[in-house]
């Protein structure tokens, strides 16, 4: 029988997924549901799951704090309209209206697996820890084949597209990378790498400059430009020194 798993729920309006919550509750999967619409403090420590239904726009903003979090996030897409922000964002899962149980346990059951292989790769994280504690002006990039030793002076930005990344280097070479931006992302030293955007992390030392085009962007010193996000620019503008 699988392991028990809180999940939280937050709704779009009051009771909108009252048969949602009662379908996880009773399916046998060992799922443990509670809806709200304004989650407390004690609701997001004690989760393990949470389910964002996306209808409007400050459904989107709860979506990306969510993911922010760094717990395991599954989008209820409810309004058609917001799915390419939710495919821009990095979420573990997506169904979409009218929900299906079927389908909604298999994202659950999707999410199980993926901690599970996580789990047996970890002799390998521990390594990939220790070589950074060891030696901390270089880590280690899992790859396909294994894992290749990256300097932390070479590395420019890493790039989310979904469940994969891909991470720049100075000399112009890129490494696809199949973990989300937040598990490579605590890899890093965060004095120097910062998420100036929800699918980008920059190396602060390869910032070449600020322009205000498309709402924000920065240019990096292998040519690339990168979005800001309106919410993290006074924190760059403090890391930056300006």
């Amino acid at each position: 029988m699988a392991a028990s798993i809180k999940t939280l729920i937050i709704e779009s309006r009051p009771s909108s997924l009252d048969l949602l919550a009662k379908m996880l509750n009773s399916n046998g999967h060992g799922v443990r549901a509670i809806q709200k619409r304004n989650p407390s403090p004690e609701d997001w420590l004690t989760t393990e799951l949470v389910i964002v239904e996306v209808a409007t726009s400050d459904d989107l903003n709860q979506l990306v704090k969510a993911v922010h979090r760094g717990i395991k996030v599954i989008a209820a897409l409810a309004n058609p309209i917001f799915l390419q922000d939710v495919l821009d964002l990095d979420v573990d899962a997506l169904v979409a209206a009218p929900y299906d149980a079927v389908r909604l346990l298999k994202a659950i059951d999707k999410i199980r697996k993926s901690e599970q292989s996580q789990n047996l790769s970890g002799r390998v994280d521990s390594v990939l820890h220790l070589h950074q504690t060891r030696k901390s002006n270089s880590i280690m990039i899992p790859t396909s084949e294994g894992f290749e030793v990256i300097r932390i002076n070479e590395l420019v930005r890493i790039e989310a597209d979904r469940a994969y990344c891909t991470v720049y280097l100075l000399n112009g070479r890129h490494i696809t990378v199949s973990k989300p931006l937040r598990e490579i992302e605590q890899l890093l030293p965060n004095d120097l790498f910062f998420r100036c955007h929800i699918s980008h992390v920059i190396n602060i030392n390869t910032v070449l400059a600020y322009r205000k085009e498309d709402g924000g962007l920065l240019v990096l010193s292998d040519g690339s430009k990168v979005p800001v996000a309106k919410a993290r620019k006074e924190e760059l503008v403090g890391m930056l020194g300006v």
